[in-house]
């Protein structure tokens, strides 16, 4: 259900996400047509990869359903310090899509922890 839903919503940003952007943008032709540009960049980056972070929070959830706060919070620290130092080092070898992508390599360092932190959790579980 979260993989369809997540595949709708990123399916309708990347088909109207521009129409959908420019209702929230005013100024001049060449200033609205700039803002687009890069709002529309970073849209679609996050519309490509929203499944990964519907797995994020689905694992996130389910861990803090199970009982356990400190593992969700350390894969929280973990997506702050792949976000915070991906930021400043994406960009000089892409540009501003390294500034999109060091949100997308959040998501992937918070999933490092949580996918085996919840298999083990659950393995532990089952064992009982």
């Amino acid at each position: 259900m979260a993989l369809g839903t997540s595949l709708l919503i990123s399916s309708v940003m990347l088909l109207f996400g521009r129409a959908i952007l420019s209702l929230f943008i005013s100024g001049s032709l060449a200033e609205v047509e700039g803002a687009l540009t890069v709002g529309y960049g970073y849209l679609s980056m996050m519309s490509i990869f929203l499944a990964v972070l519907y797995l994020l929070h689905l694992l996130r959830s389910a861990l803090q359903g199970l009982g356990n706060a400190v593992l969700p919070m350390l894969s929280g620290v973990t997506a702050f310090i792949m976000r915070t130092s991906m930021v400043f080092i994406l960009p000089a070898f892409i540009g501003e899509r390294g500034v999109f992508l060091a949100e997308v390599s959040a998501w992937f360092g918070a999933i490092a922890v949580l996918i085996p932190s919840y298999f083990v959790i659950v393995g532990r579980l089952s064992l009982k």
